[in-house]
């Protein structure tokens, strides 16, 4: 069974807007990216993250409330909102970061080939690749009891938002598959690792998503 990654693209007007409430108050790539990290840590508990300009309710209600409106997004198939607004807001173009299109997510994931069960990702960006490649050996599997079970990926990326993006996107996408078909969405490893591809200086932002059957 194939199925497009989202049946109709949702508007991001609305997540647009509330980041717009931040403007004359915060750096919006500051604000945005703090909201990140601190949307990873909630998530995970890993790396907590304090910067007194953002502890106020001037900030946390504007990220609850886009907090909110992202996971309604990733709830209904979005596929990568995250790296769509990141692309939208023109931050981090400095560093040649551009979204990849769902559309192009999905080729470049059939493209990879190799076995289903193992997919490595070196410049996992906000995510949009991996996505395409586990909604892919997830819908080629769907009559497996776990369509996941054996597969793992193996992500790098420099950049320590973009990480926790993905970390975040991950999991909705792991969510999202589970409550759409019914079927569990559970791969034995997902690894996200902040280095740098060519020199291999890590990072500070990793992630490490386990199966129970093998943690």
């Amino acid at each position: 069974m194939t199925l497009p990654i989202t049946q109709t693209k949702p508007s991001l007007s609305s997540a647009l807007n509330i980041i717009e409430k931040w403007r004359y108050r915060f750096s919006m790539d500051s604000a945005f990216s703090h909201f990140i990290l601190e949307w990873a840590f909630r998530h995970s508990e890993l790396y907590p993250v304090s910067r007194p300009e953002f502890e106020n309710d001037a900030f946390n209600s504007v990220a609850i409330e886009l907090s909110h409106e992202l996971s309604r997004l990733m709830a209904t198939g979005y596929h990568d909102p995250i790296g769509d607004l990141l692309g939208e807001m023109g931050i981090y173009k400095h560093q040649q970061f551009f979204p990849t299109p769902a559309e192009v997510s999905r080729l470049l994931s059939s493209l990879a080939g190799g076995r289903v069960y193992d997919f490595y990702e070196p410049c996992l960006g906000t995510g949009s690749i991996t996505m395409a490649r586990i909604e892919d050996t997830y819908l080629s599997r769907i009559d497996d009891d776990n369509p996941l079970k054996g597969c793992r990926y193996i992500c790098e990326e420099l950049n320590p938002v973009n990480c926790a993006a993905a970390y975040i996107q991950i999991l909705h996408k792991l969510d999202y598959l589970e409550r759409i078909y019914g079927k569990p969405a559970v791969p034995d490893e997902i690894m996200i690792a902040n280095i740098d591809v060519l020199s291999r200086k890590p990072g500070r932002q990793h992630y490490l998503l386990q199966s129970p059957e093998i943690a």
